[in-house]
């Protein structure tokens, strides 16, 4: 990816874009067996040298705050 790829816009002007995907294409798409274009960028994911990991457990707090006036 490079800069040339990117838009930048306000939250305003990417909340008017919502709706815009003309889903019955891609659906026809799908159905036609039709595959998406492969991004050039993004790669391939080597999957064998995945690791699962677990997150750490949540540790409880207590927080007292003095009421302001």
């Amino acid at each position: 990816m490079n800069d040339n790829d990117l838009t930048i816009m306000t939250l305003r002007e990417a909340r008017q874009l919502e709706g815009r995907t003309n889903w019955e294409a891609l659906q026809q798409q799908e159905t036609a067996g039709i595959e998406p274009e492969k991004d050039p960028d993004e790669g391939e994911f080597d999957w064998s040298r995945a690791q699962v990991s677990m997150p750490r457990p949540k540790q409880p707090v207590s927080l007292r705050l003095d009421a302001e006036s």
